[in-house]
């Protein structure tokens, strides 16, 4: 009896979350006639980043330490959010309308996100960054040139 419990409320509380993905779906294809498969490597990036203040707050010690957690969730909402904020003006504002189109578009940028995180660094990160400032700021700069 108690394994079929178990069993019951297992598959109860994973179809709740299953059942809350496809809700979100539905409702992001609805409003914008967009599917996205990238929503859940966002929430990823929220969980990432919280983890990253955690270890920023490690070495600060207990009494620091004990509160990271207030810093941290401002800090995941801003980083998903921003990083929604760009997939949005740089991906999915050129597809609105074209289904197959934007669920293609997102599956890569969720493939992007994924092994992002798999294989992040800081020194990678950093070249990385540096690589987008010099090469879009000097295609930013050619073509204001007359």
């Amino acid at each position: 009896m108690q394994q079929l419990l178990s069993g019951l409320f297992n598959g109860i509380s994973i179809g709740s979350v299953l059942l809350i993905a496809a809700l979100g779906l539905a409702i992001v294809f609805g409003l914008m006639g967009v599917i996205n498969l990238a929503h859940g490597e966002l929430m990823m990036l929220g969980a990432y980043t919280t983890y990253v203040v955690q270890n920023a707050f490690k070495p600060l010690g207990d009494p620091w330490f004990a509160t990271y957690i207030i810093f941290a969730l401002p800090a995941a909402f801003i980083v998903a959010g921003l990083a929604g904020l760009i997939l949005e003006r740089g991906v999915i504002r050129y597809l609105y309308g074209r289904p197959l189109e934007t669920l293609l578009a997102t599956w890569g940028v969720s493939l992007i996100l994924r092994q992002f995180v798999r294989s992040v660094s800081w020194g990678m990160t950093i070249g990385i960054l540096l690589f987008c400032l010099l090469y879009f700021g000097a295609t930013w700069i050619l073509r204001r040139r007359p």
